[in-house]
């Protein structure tokens, strides 16, 4: 059956149960997923409309309060008429885990699980469903029949499963909500241990129910569609006929010495955890005839999911990729890869954008992609990664008519389903790369520590969805999206618009630093001429707008496109480069002037949109340029930074390069002035402010106030969080050189951004420890979970600004020549920085807080900062 080495079998179930051997061989299959196509029937919701809501009889409220206890139990019903029970975990029901039409490749009467295949090319990895206890053990006694001494068994289930005693098998049944029976629930990241306590304290609720019935009884189901002979009603008469997912495991595995079993639980939006990454890489280096040349060998795989399609095909070509950097790739590997041509990429290859800048980064990204394909396709039996992504992107492209799939527009659907693959594409190309550097090597390096080592991947995968940037010009012409006015009531806080034209107009004490909400054509005239007048005396003028949405003047005011959904919110666009946002304002302006009609645009959100006839329009370069021929001392920046986050590396960089060269920038306050602007000259204003207040003091010297005695005592409550004095900066601050010091300069500059923008309520770092306490006196849970991803993402902004102090004064004395970029990179690795930002909640100063979750972690948090954007564009 395999190339593994012949032994005895060991004796691995004391029952004489007969074995049923698995063909090798699986016929290829070209065939759908039918439990799609179960339940999207030509994009319908076939399941759920025939399920109500479910209905709740106790105090949600007073159950949480007593959930120890268990005194206060959750009843509802899955459905009217049917019987009322007790509610696992508050909500859910325990639903069967296999279903008519899960097993698309018939094996699960022979085998007691689903849709068993092995890969193609020889390779000894397999892929199932979810088997039962008795599935498993048949599996297990079949590679131990065809001589593999070492076995791997991988099960990949993010969700909670318990097994339950059915005649002479164990069989899997999942928590399920009533209004959506056909998913499983997300634990949103939770760690192996996690899911383990999970599973006892679902085990241990079932039980206690059950005591509490007549007969000992707990209800579950088997069939969800129609409900036949549901609920089914199981009388519990010993503790052991209810099983967690280790123990079904472990009860075959323990006893075959080359055996392990491992839980890597992969989320349903994206891929494997890097610390689930690591748990697989350091099982295999338990078996060094893996690593030996000599030693022919190869252990056998065996992955499993839910269905056994999506998550169990993933995990197949990482095992796949394992063995082929041991026995070598498949001939058509080696093969030249394709060009790949940017302006034409070939999506059938998978050369979507963020893949096509993924290649670039990586040591013959073209080679590691190729031979990530070639594995994909021998894995292709039920569904094809790669292919995947195509798929969506077609049925997301060709919605004329939205429609509705499980609670979610088709749109909103096909979307997260294309960008669900393209990051497991993203990351198994990632892994491959890795293995090339590390399998040799026995794996010297963890994946997490390599990953650390390259930020910037995290940095790409951040804009994976650039969808928003392909959105056509006409949305506004054709009345999608509307125009809103950028100045509103309310806006000028500073009362600076009488003065300079400008909302928000402020300057750094000491510095010629300067900060203002976006300014129209007037508006920045009036600014430029004021700091070039005799009484501020600046030689020149460097202006730096961080906007990241379309911005265009229109009559002398700016306005910026938006959803009528959401008319408070800009559409921003992370991760878009200068260029590419210019240009798209050049578009617009282009449409709205080949339009010649009135344009509906919004004054203020709460009154009613007017039609207006556009005469003169600028983009914001135009504006710029424009002002320049007047003044020739103006220069201009487009530098598009993200709302609530630390600006990129390179936008550091960027700061660094323009200012540290500017004539005259060491002398005093009529030196050349610094001007920054975002849309209300509030959050990034003031960090780019504090960014280049660093560089100047670095440049001049530093002012009293910066040295250690010489800063103003705070004796407010929670002092010690006002002033930053978090366990993770001050884990962070202990590693640097002379690290309070460098901490205390940061804490000065943002102390003095603050000082003229005291209406605003605003301080940089102060708005840490006020965001977070916030979350107490949510009115909801998500507006809990906003604040808490508000604060983590505000106090990662604290410490980058932190490390590039530390930048700062490392560097200058070779005036700054090497980029923070690369600097970050090799001294965050010294410092362990990046373990830091990896690991970010205030669990450690709050140990009652339920913490951060998935957002503490930097992959999580950089994918999770991407706004919510209505899908109108083209997916690439």
């Amino acid at each position: 059956m395999g190339t593994g080495a012949s032994s005895s079998t060991p004796v691995i179930s004391p029952e004489p149960v007969a074995s049923r051997k698995f063909s090798p061989r699986i016929q290829e299959q070209n065939s759908k997923n039918s439990f799609e196509s179960r339940k999207h029937d030509k994009g319908k919701n076939v399941i759920m409309n025939e399920v109500a809501p479910i209905i709740i009889k106790d105090n949600l409220e007073e159950y949480q309060c007593n959930t120890k206890q268990n005194s206060h139990a959750v009843k509802g019903r899955i459905k009217e008429g049917m019987p009322e029970h007790n509610l696992v975990q508050n909500k859910y029901f325990m639903v069967k885990d296999h279903f008519n039409g899960i097993d698309e490749l018939n094996t699960w009467k022979a085998f007691g699980a689903p849709n068993l295949r092995r890969a193609h090319g020889g390779y000894p990895v397999y892929g199932m469903g979810q088997p039962t206890l008795e599935g498993l053990r048949q599996i297990l006694e079949s590679l131990l029949d065809d001589g593999y001494v070492d076995i791997i068994i991988c099960n990949m289930r993010e969700e909670p499963v318990i097994f339950v005693k059915n005649r002479n098998d164990i069989i899997p049944y999942t928590p399920r909500e009533a209004d959506n029976l056909g998913e499983n629930i997300s634990t949103n990241g939770k760690t192996v241990d996690e899911l383990r306590e999970l599973e006892v304290q679902i085990r241990k609720e079932i039980l206690d129910f059950a005591t509490r019935e007549e007969n000992n009884q707990f209800y579950f189901y088997d069939d969800v569609d129609d409900f036949a002979d549901d609920p089914h009603v199981y009388h519990l008469e010993f503790e052991e006929e209810l099983s967690v997912v280790e123990e079904v495991y472990s009860r075959y595995t323990v006893s075959v010495p080359g055996a392990q079993y491992l839980r890597l639980p992969m989320p349903f939006e994206g891929f494997l955890e890097e610390r689930d990454i690591d748990t697989f890489v350091n099982t295999l280096k338990e078996y060094p005839r893996l690593f030996e040349k000599d030693d022919t060998s190869l252990p056998a795989f065996v992955f499993n999911g839910h269905v056994g399609i999506t998550r169990t095909t993933v995990g197949m070509v990482m095992g796949c990729l394992v063995l082929s950097h041991k026995r070598g790739f498949p001939q058509e590997a080696h093969k030249v890869p394709y060009p790949v041509n940017d302006r034409n990429p070939n999506f059938e290859r998978g050369e979507f954008h963020i893949i096509r800048l993924l290649l670039e980064y990586l040591p013959n990204g073209p080679k590691v992609k190729q031979e990530v394909d070639v594995i994909i396709d021998l894995c292709g039996d039920l569904e094809n990664v790669r292919c995947e992504i195509l798929e969506c992107k077609k049925k997301l492209e060709g919605i004329k008519e939205d429609y509705e799939i499980d609670g979610y527009s088709a749109k909103e659907y096909f979307q997260k389903k294309a960008l669900k693959h393209l990051e497991r594409y993203f990351f198994l190309i990632v892994f491959n790369s890795y293995l090339h550097e590390q399998f040799h090597l026995t794996f010297t390096l963890s994946f997490t520590d390599w990953m650390y080592r390259r930020p910037y991947l995290y940095r790409l995968l951040s804009n994976i969805d650039i969808s928003e940037r392909k959105t056509g010009s006409d949305l506004i012409t054709k009345g999608t999206r509307y125009l809103v006015a950028d100045d509103f009531i309310g806006l000028d806080v500073l009362s600076s618009f009488r003065e300079v034209k400008v909302a928000n107009f402020r300057k750094v004490p000491g510095l010629n630093v300067y900060g203002m909400a976006q300014p129209c054509r007037e508006g920045l005239s009036k600014v430029v001429q004021t700091l070039m007048d005799k009484k501020h005396g600046h030689p020149i003028v460097v202006s730096f707008n961080l906007r990241e949405d379309v911005v265009i003047d229109c009559d002398r005011e700016t306005y910026t496109p938006r959803e009528p959904s959401n008319l408070s919110e800009n559409i921003n666009m992370p991760g878009i480069e200068a260029k590419e946002i210019e240009r798209k304002e050049a578009l617009l302006k282009a449409e709205i002037q080949k339009n010649r009609k009135p344009i509906q645009v919004y004054q203020e959100i709460n009154q009613p949109r007017e039609s207006k006839e556009l005469s003169s329009i600028l983009t914001i370069r135009e504006m710029y340029e424009q002002q320049m021929k007047q003044t020739p001392q103006l220069r201009y920046y487009r530098m598009p930074m993200q709302e609530e986050c630390s600006p990129t590396e390179e936008q550091f960089d960027l700061l660094v390069t323009v200012i540290k060269d500017l004539d005259e920038i060491n002398t005093d306050e009529d030196g050349p002035a610094l001007l920054f602007n975002c849309h209300d000259g509030k959050d990034r204003t003031t960090t780019a402010m504090a960014i280049a207040g660093l560089v100047m003091w670095h440049k001049r010297g530093f002012p009293v106030g910066c040295k250690l005695g010489e800063q103003e005592h705070v004796s407010l409550p929670n002092a010690e969080y006002t002033k930053g004095e978090f366990i993770c900066v001050e884990k962070l601050v202990r590693r640097l050189p002379n690290g309070n010091q460098i901490k205390r300069e940061v804490d000065f500059i943002l102390d003095k951004c603050s000082e003229t923008m005291t209406p605003m309520h605003y301080h940089a770092r102060e708005v840490i420890f006020s965001t977070f306490n916030k979350i107490k006196t949510a009115k909801t849970e998500e507006d809990a979970a906003l604040y808490r991803r508000q604060s983590i993402n505000y106090l990662e902004r604290y410490i980058y600004l932190i490390l590039f102090n530390t930048y700062l004064h490392m560097e200058r004395v070779d005036n700054w020549e090497k980029p923070f970029t690369q600097w970050v990179e090799e001294f965050g690795r010294k410092v362990r920085a990046y373990e830091v930002l990896d690991n970010l909640d205030f669990k450690q100063d709050f140990p009652e807080d339920d913490g951060a979750g998935r957002y503490s972690r930097i992959r999580w948090r950089w994918i999770l900062k991407r706004p919510k954007q209505i899908f109108r564009g083209q997916f690439v």
